[in-house]
Protein backbone atom coordinates (compact mmCIF):
# COMPACT_ATOMS: atom_id res chain seq x y z
CA UNK A 1 0.00 0.00 0.00
CA UNK A 2 1.71 3.38 -1.14
CA UNK A 3 1.70 6.29 0.87
CA UNK A 4 -0.83 8.01 -1.45
CA UNK A 5 -3.31 5.02 -0.79
CA UNK A 6 -3.20 5.94 2.85
CA UNK A 7 -3.31 9.65 3.01
CA UNK A 8 -6.76 11.21 3.06
CA UNK A 9 -5.45 14.44 1.69
CA UNK A 10 -2.83 15.66 -1.18
CA UNK A 11 -1.34 18.93 -1.97
CA UNK A 12 0.48 19.54 -4.83
CA UNK A 13 2.42 21.95 -6.98
CA UNK A 14 2.45 21.22 -10.92
CA UNK A 15 5.22 23.20 -12.89
CA UNK A 16 5.29 21.30 -16.33
CA UNK A 17 2.61 18.77 -17.10
CA UNK A 18 -0.78 18.34 -15.64
CA UNK A 19 -0.51 15.83 -12.72
CA UNK A 20 -1.36 12.49 -13.06
CA UNK A 21 -4.30 12.63 -11.02
CA UNK A 22 -6.15 14.72 -13.44
CA UNK A 23 -5.01 14.06 -16.33
CA UNK A 24 -7.04 12.59 -19.11
CA UNK A 25 -6.05 9.48 -20.65
CA UNK A 26 -5.55 10.78 -24.12
CA UNK A 27 -3.31 13.57 -22.09
CA UNK A 28 -1.39 10.97 -20.50
CA UNK A 29 -1.06 8.86 -24.03
CA UNK A 30 0.78 11.30 -25.25
CA UNK A 31 2.96 12.53 -21.64
CA UNK A 32 3.85 8.72 -22.02
CA UNK A 33 4.94 8.98 -25.81
CA UNK A 34 6.56 11.84 -25.93
CA UNK A 35 8.89 10.32 -22.32
CA UNK A 36 8.93 6.49 -23.58
CA UNK A 37 10.24 7.07 -26.83
CA UNK A 38 11.92 3.55 -26.92
CA UNK A 39 9.09 1.45 -24.93
CA UNK A 40 6.81 -0.29 -27.17
CA UNK A 41 3.26 0.75 -27.35
CA UNK A 42 1.85 -2.25 -25.70
CA UNK A 43 4.11 -1.11 -22.71
CA UNK A 44 3.01 2.43 -22.88
CA UNK A 45 -0.73 1.95 -22.95
CA UNK A 46 -0.19 -0.38 -19.50
CA UNK A 47 1.47 2.92 -17.91
CA UNK A 48 -1.39 4.79 -18.83
CA UNK A 49 -3.82 2.00 -17.96
CA UNK A 50 -1.67 2.61 -14.25
CA UNK A 51 -2.04 6.50 -14.45
CA UNK A 52 -5.84 5.99 -15.20
CA UNK A 53 -6.66 3.36 -12.76
CA UNK A 54 -4.74 5.21 -9.37
CA UNK A 55 -7.04 8.15 -10.30
CA UNK A 56 -9.56 5.80 -8.34
CA UNK A 57 -8.42 7.12 -4.94
CA UNK A 58 -10.46 10.46 -5.94
CA UNK A 59 -13.56 8.26 -6.03
CA UNK A 60 -13.14 6.07 -3.20
CA UNK A 61 -15.16 6.41 -0.20
CA UNK A 62 -14.01 8.58 1.47
CA UNK A 63 -12.08 9.92 -1.12
CA UNK A 64 -8.79 11.65 -1.40
CA UNK A 65 -9.03 15.34 -1.24
CA UNK A 66 -6.99 17.11 -3.60
CA UNK A 67 -5.68 20.70 -3.41
CA UNK A 68 -3.26 21.45 -6.92
CA UNK A 69 -1.37 24.51 -8.03
CA UNK A 70 -0.78 24.49 -11.50
CA UNK A 71 2.03 26.93 -12.83
CA UNK A 72 0.69 28.50 -16.34
CA UNK A 73 3.01 27.40 -17.87
CA UNK A 74 1.12 23.70 -17.24
CA UNK A 75 -1.69 24.99 -18.68
CA UNK A 76 -0.48 26.77 -21.49
CA UNK A 77 2.38 24.46 -23.01
CA UNK A 78 0.47 21.99 -25.70
CA UNK A 79 0.53 18.12 -25.30
CA UNK A 80 -0.58 16.26 -27.93
CA UNK A 81 -2.82 18.22 -29.80
CA UNK A 82 -4.81 21.31 -29.58
CA UNK A 83 -7.98 18.79 -29.44
CA UNK A 84 -6.31 16.69 -26.46
CA UNK A 85 -5.32 20.09 -24.88
CA UNK A 86 -8.99 21.03 -25.16
CA UNK A 87 -10.46 17.52 -23.80
CA UNK A 88 -7.98 18.17 -20.81
CA UNK A 89 -8.69 21.57 -20.10
CA UNK A 90 -12.42 20.71 -19.91
CA UNK A 91 -11.55 17.67 -17.41
CA UNK A 92 -10.02 20.01 -15.15
CA UNK A 93 -13.19 22.14 -14.98
CA UNK A 94 -15.21 19.08 -14.65
CA UNK A 95 -12.68 18.02 -12.06
CA UNK A 96 -13.42 21.24 -9.37
CA UNK A 97 -16.82 20.63 -9.25
CA UNK A 98 -16.48 17.73 -7.20
CA UNK A 99 -16.14 19.29 -3.62
CA UNK A 100 -13.30 17.12 -2.88
CA UNK A 101 -10.67 18.62 -5.74
CA UNK A 102 -9.33 22.06 -5.71
CA UNK A 103 -7.08 23.16 -8.51
CA UNK A 104 -5.72 26.73 -8.21
CA UNK A 105 -3.61 28.35 -11.76
CA UNK A 106 -0.68 30.06 -10.30
CA UNK A 107 -0.08 32.83 -12.81
CA UNK A 108 3.03 34.18 -14.61
CA UNK A 109 2.71 37.49 -13.24
CA UNK A 110 3.02 36.19 -9.35
CA UNK A 111 7.00 36.51 -10.56
CA UNK A 112 9.16 34.14 -8.20
CA UNK A 113 7.44 32.68 -5.27
CA UNK A 114 8.11 29.91 -2.77
CA UNK A 115 7.36 26.40 -5.20
CA UNK A 116 10.13 28.09 -7.68
CA UNK A 117 12.72 25.38 -6.99
CA UNK A 118 9.90 22.54 -8.77
CA UNK A 119 7.44 20.04 -7.89
CA UNK A 120 5.98 19.02 -4.65
CA UNK A 121 3.32 16.50 -3.19
CA UNK A 122 2.46 16.58 0.25
CA UNK A 123 0.14 13.96 1.29
CA UNK A 124 -1.38 13.67 4.58
CA UNK A 125 -4.10 12.56 7.04
CA UNK A 126 -6.23 14.14 9.23
CA UNK A 127 -5.71 11.68 12.30
CA UNK A 128 -4.10 12.23 15.26
CA UNK A 129 -0.58 12.08 14.06
CA UNK A 130 -0.88 15.02 12.21
CA UNK A 131 1.99 13.73 9.89
CA UNK A 132 2.44 14.67 6.11
CA UNK A 133 4.59 12.55 3.75
CA UNK A 134 6.57 14.67 0.98
CA UNK A 135 8.11 12.79 -2.43
CA UNK A 136 10.28 15.16 -4.35
CA UNK A 137 9.23 14.82 -7.74
CA UNK A 138 12.65 14.82 -9.55
CA UNK A 139 13.48 11.76 -7.88
CA UNK A 140 11.77 9.01 -9.07
CA UNK A 141 11.66 5.92 -7.00
CA UNK A 142 13.45 8.19 -4.35
CA UNK A 143 12.81 7.90 -0.87
CA UNK A 144 9.19 9.01 0.41
CA UNK A 145 10.19 11.50 4.12
CA UNK A 146 7.51 11.80 6.71
CA UNK A 147 7.84 15.49 8.47
CA UNK A 148 5.51 17.30 10.91
CA UNK A 149 2.67 19.36 9.10
CA UNK A 150 3.49 22.66 10.74
CA UNK A 151 7.62 22.10 9.11
CA UNK A 152 4.97 22.94 5.34
CA UNK A 153 2.33 24.91 7.03
CA UNK A 154 3.68 28.23 6.00
CA UNK A 155 5.22 27.20 2.20
CA UNK A 156 2.00 25.43 1.40
CA UNK A 157 0.21 29.38 2.29
CA UNK A 158 2.89 31.31 0.64
CA UNK A 159 2.10 29.28 -2.92
CA UNK A 160 -1.36 28.92 -2.17
CA UNK A 161 -1.78 32.89 -1.51
CA UNK A 162 0.31 33.49 -4.27
CA UNK A 163 -2.39 31.44 -6.45
CA UNK A 164 -5.42 32.70 -4.69
CA UNK A 165 -6.51 35.07 -7.78
CA UNK A 166 -5.86 32.07 -10.52
CA UNK A 167 -8.81 30.03 -9.05
CA UNK A 168 -9.62 27.87 -11.40
CA UNK A 169 -13.38 27.53 -10.72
Amino acid sequence: MSFEHEAEHEHLYANTVIPGLLQTREYALAIHQAREVRSPNDVIEQMVDARIQRQGILRREPPLHLWAVLDEAVIRRTVGNSAVMAQQLEHLYQMTQSPTVEIQILPFSAGAHAAGAGQFVILGRYDERNRVAVRDSKAPGGPTLAFPAAAFAAFVDEVRGASADGRLV
